[in-house]
């Protein structure tokens, strides 16, 4: 929808809310510069296809003799999800300066090889991307359409962030260990 920016100002929480029920609000202004407005939800859906896009032509780009790596709807009871995860954590590893496309640098060996050691005892194997922030975050979704997020860096502390069907979102931080990881998707598929 297309609204003024008069318009917008008048019923601002109106405009807000039609854009947290999925609406896209459009407002024009001059020369060009628009301003869309979505909900944080939707944002974070374009934020993740846009990583998983930047993340399938590094892939490509550094196997072009393999399809790019699918996504964990995809496989079947044969695909083996951690033989495929640790492929991607050797791509990672590849990875250069501007990575991403922007000014993204290479990710440390130390997280890689952490995120690699707590992958081999994981029981239920995530999608896993890396961020511009020198992270590796784990993706999972569960029968319910929630959605999980686990970010694991270089420190002790891996943060948990749940976006809930009904929209409500949790963030947590819990111990960046295998044993912690585990029993936090135990319960997430619960």
């Amino acid at each position: 929808m297309i609204v003024k920016q008069a318009e917008l100002r008048s019923n601002l929480k109106k405009y807000f809310d039609l854009a947290y029920d999925g609406d896209t609000v459009i407002v024009p202004r001059r020369e060009n510069k628009n301003v869309i407005i979505i909900s944080e939800r939707e944002y974070n859906d374009l934020k993740r296809e846009s990583r998983m896009m930047a993340y399938g032509s590094r892939l490509t780009s550094a196997s072009s003799t393999e399809d790019p790596v699918p996504s964990n709807a995809s496989y079947t009871a044969t695909t083996d999800l951690r033989t495929d995860n640790m492929h991607r954590l050797d791509v990672f590893a590849s990875f250069k300066q501007g990575w991403n496309g922007n000014s993204a640098a290479p990710l440390d060996r130390k997280v890689i090889e952490k995120v690699r050691e707590i992958l081999i005892h994981q029981e239920i194997q995530p999608e896993i991307f890396p961020s511009a922030t020198g992270t590796i975050e784990f993706e999972y979704s569960n029968s319910r359409r929630d959605f999980m997020g686990i970010e694991i860096g270089a420190g002790t502390k891996a943060e948990v962030f749940i976006v809930f069907y009904n929209g409500h979102e949790i963030t947590e931080n819990i111990d960046a260990d295998s044993t912690s990881i585990n029993e936090r998707v135990k319960r997430f598929y619960e």
